[in-house]
């Protein structure tokens, strides 16, 4: 499985100019796209997961493996009509763990 690369993303020198004169650099990255409201699931779920099994405790050496195992059953989980828990969530936070595990 080949990891992602932030080389992949071409590096911007191109400058942001705005009506006062003032200037930026332009990135290629837009935080402000990012969904709010899925990423606070996340967050909350992170949150959970740190009550039961500790803080950063997947950055100890949990399989990449092991979270797409788990990703995957929650997107299933979620498809069959489950709600006991925020699947969607738990999904988004074991993809997390995997784009910075392989970062």
């Amino acid at each position: 499985m080949k990891a992602f690369s932030e080389s992949a993303i071409p590096a911007v020198s191109v400058l942001q100019h705005f009506p006062s004169g003032a200037t930026a650099t332009a990135v290629p990255e837009r935080y402000d796209l990012l969904p709010v409201k899925g990423l606070r699931r996340a967050a909350i779920a992170m949150g959970r997961g740190a009550v039961v099994h500790g803080e950063n405790n997947w950055r100890e050496g949990i399989p990449i493996e092991v979270c797409i195992n788990h990703a995957i059953k929650h997107v299933f989980d979620y498809q069959r009509g489950d709600t006991s828990e925020d699947h969607i969530a738990n999904a988004i936070c074991r993809l997390l763990m995997i784009a910075e595990l392989e970062a």
